[in-house]
């Protein structure tokens, strides 16, 4: 029979990510962004900058706790600018495409090279449960 209709629904999970260089704030490792349970589909992942991104030869990566760079492959940090959205390894865009995945764990940045000491990342995720219990938060 599968998921319930209510459970299919798109769902939005957004948060504002401020950087300032200290543990799971911009620190080189990684840094928990969001918490996956079951497996979920991302029907559209968009990350905008509202802050340009400090940190001299800092980069970025998105991905998974199994694959950190699976989402987007490193980045030089600096070019994630204010008003832009961040989807490649170019990240100056006005225009970007959305991400789409099935992910059956966390989500997380990778922070490389130096800390990111400044600027901020909006991240709004558009999921549906692909699971029972499936989750993203």
């Amino acid at each position: 029979m599968g998921l319930p209709l209510a459970a299919r629904l798109d769902k939005a999970t957004t948060k504002l990510v401020s950087f300032t260089g200290a543990t799971n704030l911009g620190a080189i490792g990684t840094m928990p962004l969001f918490t996956v349970t079951g497996r979920v589909w991302i029907v559209g992942l968009d990350i905008y900058c509202p802050t340009t991104l400090v940190g001299p030869s800092a980069t970025l990566a998105l991905g998974t706790t199994n694959s950190t760079s699976s989402l987007i492959a490193a980045t030089t940090a600096t070019l994630i600018v204010a008003g832009k959205f961040w989807a490649t390894t170019t990240p100056a865009q006005d225009v970007a495409a959305v991400l789409t995945s099935l992910v059956s764990a966390n989500i997380l940045f990778t922070i490389g090279t130096t800390n990111i000491t400044a600027g901020s990342l909006e991240v709004c995720a558009y999921w549906h449960p692909m699971s029972a219990g499936g989750n993203l938060q």
